[in-house]
């Protein structure tokens, strides 16, 4: 959750930024898959993204109604980290080219 807030993650939001590419064009791999453009931020992957639901719906103890990080990272610690940590496995595992 920490490199979510800070910026020091491999979403195509930073990704295309090392890259130089236009903010438009950091899309959510998955997303477009589905013709959906959608920029690859971690709000999107936490609170939007579909291949993310099943992870989401596995933390009802989350208020993910809260689309602000900083509120939603005030909720109980061990299970922010547990759902971060999740999250970015999933990454991984759908984007393994992602840290290249």
């Amino acid at each position: 959750m920490t490199q979510a807030m800070t910026g020091s993650h491999f979403l195509m939001e930073e990704v295309g930024r090392w890259n130089q590419l236009a903010k438009e064009d950091r899309v959510c791999k998955q997303c477009a898959e589905k013709e959906v453009k959608t920029v690859e931020t971690a709000e999107h992957l936490f609170f939007h993204c579909p291949s993310y639901d099943d992870i989401r719906a596995d933390f009802p103890c989350l208020d993910f109604t809260l689309t602000n990080l900083h509120e939603f990272s005030m909720q109980q610690p061990t299970q922010i980290t547990r759902f971060g940590k999740k999250c970015f496995e999933l990454h991984q595992e759908l984007n393994p080219l992602s840290r290249r």
